[in-house]
């Protein structure tokens, strides 16, 4: 009868081992993506203060809208916490997406072969945040799914697995 006590023991504890080493996979998964996803919002942001010297010089654009831009990127993006980017990330975009809509109305400024680099790295890391984007909520669909079923749910609570946020 002990024999069978231990390995019933055992056998619980390499499926509690399994288990988190699954939920542990899922879970770095997830900040794999979130990391993605960061960085390419570090690179967007890196590229603000030269397209607001390009876009400064020409009329066309609202001194309310480079002002407001020129805020966001003055904030240390490193300190902010995810939810944070995000929101900063919004009002950017939207910013950005205006002044790009603006200038493609001003030859001048179209011809400019710096400002026409920086709106293609743009369109290229708004590309790739959107497929970060999508990736990230895929692992945390994954992630959580793994968490809410049987026995993973037990499991995830004795270790503190906590579920994550889609954006």
């Amino acid at each position: 009868m002990s024999h069978i006590g231990v390995t019933i023991v055992l056998i619980l504890i390499v499926a509690v081992g399994i288990i988190y080493n699954r939920l542990t996979e899922a879970r770095n998964k997830v900040k794999e993506a979130y990391a993605s996803i960061d960085t390419n919002l570090q690179k967007r942001w890196d590229l603000v203060p030269g397209f607001v010297e390009i876009v400064k010089g020409y009329s066309t654009f609202e001194e309310a809208t480079i002002a407001k831009l020129t805020s966001l990127r003055n904030q240390k993006f490193e300190d902010f916490k995810m939810e944070q980017k995000l929101d900063v990330d919004k009002n950017m975009a939207k910013i950005i997406n205006k002044m790009i809509t603006i200038s493609e109305n001003d030859p001048e400024l179209t011809a400019n072969e710096e400002y026409t680099k920086l709106t293609e790295q743009f369109e290229k890391i708004e590309k790739n945040i959107s497929k970060s984007k999508k990736e990230y909520n895929k692992a945390v669909k994954e992630y959580n799914t793994k968490l809410e079923v049987v026995p993973n749910n037990v499991v995830a609570i004795l270790f503190g697995f906590n579920e994550e946020k889609k954006f």
